[in-house]
């Protein structure tokens, strides 16, 4: 085995590992909703960054300058503190 693989394969056994500590005496079949939901949560994540970008015209930057939208605070707190 090529050291690639060895470490790709103990990379893949850590995050198994990882999983069924996470999972604890879940069931498999309960654990897959929280991980549907991470998963779909992320989806959104993704697409409601994409239609920003396309709404905004904007292909840098693109999640500060979402960030920047959504807090309302962002604006009120760069007006203060540039000089006047």
């Amino acid at each position: 085995m090529s050291e690639k693989t060895t470490q790709a394969s103990q990379l893949e056994s850590a995050l198994w590992n990882a999983a069924d500590v996470l999972r604890g005496k879940m069931d498999a079949s309960e654990y897959k909703n929280y991980l549907l939901g991470l998963i779909f949560y992320r989806f959104l994540s993704e697409k409601t960054l994409t239609t920003f970008s396309e709404w905004a015209g904007e292909t840098e930057n693109v999640t500060q300058k979402y960030a920047q939208y959504m807090d309302p605070q962002f604006e009120l707190e760069a007006s203060q503190c540039s000089p006047v």
